[in-house]
């Protein structure tokens, strides 16, 4: 499967991906970057795969991380389904003590995804959890402490 790459979007395969929906990486320090595809919709079915397969998957590479950092771009979705939200959200707040920070990116022109997010970010800060949104890649790693580096083959589209 081909992504088109973009600024800190690494280039060689996912380490998991749900069928032209969602590719997944694993960070190296303990930690998963995931990334919606173009057009695709923020759903229960891709927030499951995430939220089980890649979060496992993460734990099983970085057994003694004492924290996660959590990257998830949906900036290139049209949009997300209530189930997709609250199976995302209800797994944050489950998972809070284990997050380091979460980094969000969203489609800007879209005010309603822009909103949900928001909303689900300052959920997820009360109760607990260290989330904030992002406007690129290269922003959300810095923001966790990571260079775009730090994810093999990061370049330019």
């Amino acid at each position: 499967m081909t992504l088109t790459l973009r600024p800190g979007v690494p280039r060689s395969p996912a380490d998991l991906v749900l069928d032209g929906r969602v590719s997944s990486w694993l960070l190296p320090s303990g930690g998963m970057l995931n990334i919606f595809h173009d057009d695709t919709m923020v759903e229960a079915t891709a927030a499951r795969f995430i939220t089980t397969e890649v979060d496992a998957a993460m734990k099983r590479a970085a057994p003694t991380a004492p924290k996660y950092v959590y990257i998830h771009d949906f900036s290139r979705t049209r949009g997300y389904t209530t189930d997709g939200r609250r199976v995302l959200t209800d797994w944050g707040i489950q998972s809070r003590s284990i997050v380091r920070q979460v980094m969000v990116l969203y489609p800007r022109g879209n005010k309603l995804f822009q909103m949900g997010v928001e909303v689900a970010v300052a959920l997820l800060r009360v109760g607990g959890v260290n989330m904030h949104s992002a406007q690129t890649l290269t922003e959300a790693f810095a923001r966790v402490g990571l260079s775009s580096s730090a994810v093999e083959g990061a370049q330019r589209a």
